[in-house]
């Protein structure tokens, strides 16, 4: 009778052995999971940083291009009209 119930807590305890081990192999393997997401959401995160500050830089070289036209603009005109004026 000792036999048949060592026989059958050693079986309990593979079991429950082998689920810890499962366990531990998808903790260990969530973890990982974490790690992979962790870091590309650092990669989205710095992209969308990069993609911020290029945005910015190339909002403010318009401007600028824009008030070199404008004041080219108003130069040119400047120019036309002091050319029809002396051209009188």
């Amino acid at each position: 009778m000792f036999r048949m119930l060592d026989s059958v807590s050693e079986l309990v305890y593979n079991q429950i052995f082998h689920l810890e081990e499962e366990l531990m192999e998808k903790v260990k393997l969530i973890r990982q999971q974490i790690t992979v997401v962790r870091s590309v959401l650092k990669s989205v995160n710095k992209t969308l940083q990069d993609m911020s500050n290029s945005e910015l830089i190339f909002t403010s070289e318009l401007h600028q291009i824009l008030l070199l036209i404008h004041v080219a603009r108003r130069q040119l005109i400047i120019g036309m009209h002091l050319l029809l004026c002396y051209s009188h």
